[in-house]
């Protein structure tokens, strides 16, 4: 039982690490909004002057947000060809399923029996070909 506790404990309390995670990388992403929001300064002919600190600031975000996007692009066509993948799977075990449908359903009724089939039919493909008894009948016809 106490180990049983232990290892909720230790579950609830790697489930709260992952949230607060969660939550302190959401706030970080919120301060960066808001700070990008702040930066420039309108001029008198409508545009909008940064600071070099704050260019600077801008294209290394922008340059990450460029890297962010090919990255998410190739987790996306990741996905993809890991759904395609288990598709393939699925499709492959409902066959294999379908074939051994029989087998199951034996092993189910009678398990004794055929695991006393297989054992015979293993134990008969271990024996040499030359020393296997022959199994011909030789019927004698007396007249």
């Amino acid at each position: 039982m106490e180990s049983d506790t232990r290892k909720a404990e230790k579950a609830a309390d790697a489930a709260e690490k992952k949230m607060t995670q969660a939550e302190q990388a959401l706030r970080t992403q919120s301060m960066t909004f808001m700070k990008i929001d702040s930066m420039g300064k309108k001029t008198i002919t409508g545009n909008i002057a940064f600071a070099p600190d704050e260019a600077r600031e801008l294209k290394e975000l922008a340059k990450k947000g460029v890297a962010a996007d090919y990255r998410v692009s190739q987790l996306e066509d990741k996905v993809a060809r890991a759904q395609k993948d288990t598709g393939i799977w699925k499709r492959r075990y409902e066959k294999l399923l379908d074939q051994v449908q029989d087998y199951l359903t034996a092993v189910k009724k009678a398990p004794e029996r055929v695991a006393d089939f297989l054992r015979r039919v293993i134990q008969e493909r271990d024996i040499p070909q030359w020393r296997q008894p022959t199994r011909t009948h030789q019927h004698s016809v007396e007249r």
